[in-house]
């Protein structure tokens, strides 16, 4: 049997599993009697996927499909909804800040990683925070650096006395994301960015 600890490359199946609970067999598919979960992605055109696998405990798996661009942009997609600070602290503890979305080239790879994803209606949490102190302060990205103009939903106000947090949206109307602010104890799956 085959362990699945780090990264599971396959160029020879359509499709890959994800939520296994401890074990692949060598052809990397699901021994269904083991798993609690289970569920599918696709291959990359290419015929090479990658499946990052973190282990929770000796009986749960958190696996989630990835997405990297040519310039190095690396997003890790995790579906189990958390609070913003449970998922800050998840993707620092893997050395993956929640994503900042400062560029182009990160709203480019956002836009591919939640375009065809169900179930997101209440957004994704990103690397997007403001101080609770005050009712006029200014919204920062996680590692500190101002969020000029980061692209706010205009049809959803800011409630500046109790979301303190930031998600991003998938509009399938004009297939693009906007950002909202939200209660920080809401829980949302979130996305985590190699840098």
């Amino acid at each position: 049997m085959h362990t699945c600890r780090d990264k599971i490359i396959s160029s020879s199946l359509e499709t890959m599993c994800t939520y296994c609970c401890i074990t692949c067999t060598s052809q990397n598919t699901c021994d269904k009697s083991k798993c609690k979960k289970r569920s599918d992605i696709p291959m990359k055109p290419d015929g090479i996927s990658t499946v990052n696998v973190n282990f929770k405990d000796s009986s749960n798996v958190d696996v989630t499909d990835s997405t990297e661009t040519p310039t190095g942009s690396f997003l890790m997609f995790y579906d189990e909804p958390k609070s913003w600070i449970d998922a800050f602290q998840y993707c620092n503890q893997m050395d993956n800040p929640l994503v900042e979305m400062t560029n182009q080239t990160v709203r480019d790879e956002m836009n591919r990683v939640l375009a065809n994803r169900t179930g997101l209606e209440n957004g994704v949490w990103i690397g997007l925070e403001r101080s609770m102190f005050g009712t006029d302060v200014n919204w920062m990205w996680a590692s500190g650096s101002r969020a000029e103009n980061p692209g706010w939903n205009f049809s959803f106000p800011v409630d500046r006395w109790n979301n303190h947090c930031g998600k991003a949206i998938w509009l399938n109307e004009s297939r693009e994301i906007k950002l909202l602010d939200e209660n920080c104890h809401e829980k949302l799956p979130y996305i985590c960015q190699d840098l």
